[in-house]
């Protein structure tokens, strides 16, 4: 609360964000704290690749608690319940990977899950243009940079509706959400996108255009500029500062 009293201005990089600080900063300093989304760089890969047989599920992620990886594997267990086939690759490593490891093992998922450990982030996007969706099932989010990236490339995405990822995705037109700590609610979203190729792809674009139009790099950085500069204007001292 000091830190946003003292400042001449906060950003937040996402609205669900600023609610939190909004929740604890007096009324008075609330016209300060601003938003402005994080951005990722334009990225020119090799171009989707053709959809493969089984389908591939791909989760990019530190393997931590908030992650939910757990949720993803019991999802990933009822989809073979159902009769649903597909693949999954978990990308990333922390303290959770031997339950994640143990998890595998209980569920008999050994031939259906690949876990990579951590990779480069050009071998991060070789992924992305080889999955055929993107999952995501933490229990909380800001906004994630991986679902960022995954739309980027024309990747559907499945993720639950936690922080701000509906600042990103929007149900049933950009992706598919769904409530934390739910495997069979998600596996239902995930047999949805799988079953429907056709629909995911469109609802792929849309996330595309979404991600280019409002969390591209260049349009974080002029925003933050905006906010330094009506600042400096508003401190006649620093006047020089800018020129």
């Amino acid at each position: 609360v000091e830190k946003v009293q003292r400042a001449a201005f906060v950003v937040c990089v996402s609205t669900f964000g600023r609610a939190q600080l909004l929740r604890v900063c007096p009324p008075e300093t609330w016209d300060k704290i601003r938003v402005v989304h994080c951005g990722i760089e334009r990225r020119v890969g090799n171009g989707r690749q053709k959809r493969g047989s089984p389908p591939r599920i791909l989760r990019v992620a530190r393997r931590s608690p908030e992650k939910g990886h757990l949720v993803l594997l019991d999802a990933l267990a009822e989809l073979r319940r159902r009769g649903v086939v597909c693949e999954a690759t978990l990308v990333g490593d922390g303290p959770m990977r031997p339950d994640v490891e143990q998890k595998i093992g209980a569920l008999g998922l050994e031939s259906a899950v690949t876990l990579t450990g951590a990779l480069s982030i050009d071998e991060v996007f070789n992924q992305y243009e080889r999955a055929d969706l993107v999952a995501l099932t933490s229990f909380s989010e800001g906004i994630p940079v991986t679902l960022m990236e995954a739309l980027s490339q024309g990747c559907p995405v499945v993720a639950t509706d936690v922080g701000g990822v509906s600042e990103l995705i929007e149900e049933g037109f950009s992706g598919w959400l769904v409530p934390p700590g739910h495997p069979e609610l998600f596996a239902d979203a995930l047999e949805k996108a799988l079953l429907d190729p056709i629909g995911a792809a469109e609802m792929a674009s849309n996330g595309q255009q979404r991600v280019r139009e409002e969390f591209d790099i260049s349009r974080s950085a002029r925003d933050l500029e905006d906010l330094f500069r009506q600042s400096i204007e508003r401190a006649p001292e620093f006047d020089d500062v800018w020129n």
